[in-house]
């Protein structure tokens, strides 16, 4: 009898709900996708960014050519968690999907995501540890003309 309640009490351990896990160290998680919010148990940031979303002076991107991006700390400041996906300017339907795929660029902090039915999608950290430049580069879609937004 003892061992049954041992048992089930451990069984209960197991498999019971924890909501008291609050950060994402890792990197965003894939609900985070439609919203573009932390989704780790505090609000959506309401002030301004800690960092900038750059594209290198003097870049200019030709069709099919990668885009250049860089997330660059204000002056003093570190950033530790982000988030980026691409969208189409003209997409204003109420839940717009992310458009090219991003590739990692060595030394940088990141890891790919797939959001939505696409794949690489996008690009979050792997960890908490304070940054202040993350480097990607965006490939647009084949043949893609128009203007791309990229949210961070």
């Amino acid at each position: 009898m003892f061992t049954c309640a041992l048992v089930a009490a451990f069984w209960l351990l197991m498999v019971a709900p924890i909501d008291q896990i609050h950060g994402s160290p890792s990197g965003a998680p894939t609900a985070a996708c439609e919203s573009m919010t932390p989704g780790h148990g505090y609000d959506a940031q309401s002030n301004s960014s800690p960092f900038n979303t750059e594209i290198p002076a003097g870049m200019i991107a030709f069709m099919d050519d990668p885009v250049h991006l860089e997330l660059r700390a204000s002056s003093g400041t570190y950033f530790k968690g982000f988030l980026i996906m691409a969208f189409d300017k003209d997409d204003n339907s109420a839940t717009p999907r992310p458009i090219g795929t991003f590739k990692l660029i060595e030394g940088s902090d990141g890891q790919l995501m797939n959001c939505g039915s696409g794949t690489m999608n996008a690009v979050t950290h792997t960890n908490n540890v304070g940054k202040n430049l993350v480097r990607v580069d965006w490939q647009p879609p084949k043949y893609y003309m128009g203007t791309a937004i990229f949210r961070t």
